[in-house]
């Protein structure tokens, strides 16, 4: 009786520990499971996608960006085709909102033989009040331009229109190309204790371009997936461009 005891215990114990092991690799399977979805949710959180702003706080429409000279410099003709275009980084509407007094404006300039470019600023239906020289020597592809702190800055809820100059000559002339795209302030409260990353979803979930775009661009060549999110929030608003 003893012996066929000993015997049934260690049955036993071979079977609990047979269910032990069963159990182990269930939990093992369901754990990497659940490391698989974290990991896909975290990769799809961290895609930023603009949504258009509600009616109530769409920008002015300025109609579609103005083009002259097929946007080069006569010097830039006899060159290579280039695909890249010179043309500012908004939206399908040609306008896009901001919170800043101060925004950045983002174009992309094809290589060109412009030694510098012109920012000006007006507010829709009027004349420019504010004129900005930059230089372009060596640059090309997509630049920021901050407005000055020394222009007046921005006011809420007014439309503006802004437009950005290659200047082909040492003067500025009339035929220089030029592209042009609206831009309005609103005022709001923005959330506090976020990454930079998340703020640049927040804003482009209520429609506020320019401030995600700003953000997004400073994280292009920070993030390991930095370029596909900046590709796929241009894309969101309608934006096809090789760099």
């Amino acid at each position: 009786m003893k012996k066929w005891g000993w015997s049934w215990q260690i049955k036993t114990s071979s079977i609990s520990l047979a269910m032990l092991c069963l159990l182990s690799a269930t939990e093992i399977s369901v754990f990497s499971d659940l490391n698989a979805i974290a990991s896909q949710k975290k990769k799809q959180d961290t895609v930023v996608i603009f949504q258009p702003p509600p009616e109530d706080a769409q920008p002015e429409e300025t109609g579609g960006a103005a083009s002259r000279n097929g946007n080069k410099c006569p010097g830039d003709m006899s060159a290579k085709a280039d695909r890249s275009k010179f043309k500012a980084i908004v939206p399908q509407s040609n306008s896009g909102l901001t919170t800043k007094e101060y925004p950045t404006f983002w174009a992309s300039i094809p290589p060109t033989t412009a030694q510098s470019a012109i920012l000006s600023i007006a507010k829709v239906g009027e004349k420019p009040y504010w004129h900005q020289a930059i230089a372009l020597t060596n640059r090309s592809g997509l630049i920021g331009i901050k407005l000055d702190s020394n222009a007046p800055g921005l006011e809420i809820d007014q439309n503006y229109r802004w437009a950005l100059v290659l200047v082909c000559n040492p003067h500025p002339h009339p035929s220089d190309p030029v592209v042009t795209a609206g831009i309005k302030r609103i005022d709001r409260n923005l959330p506090s204790n976020i990454t930079s990353l998340e703020l640049a979803n927040w804003y482009a979930e209520r429609g506020i371009w320019y401030d995600a775009l700003n953000i997004l661009a400073g994280k292009k060549s920070l993030l390991n997936n930095g370029e596909f999110i900046w590709s796929k929030y241009l894309r969101s608003g309608g934006i096809l461009i090789d760099n």
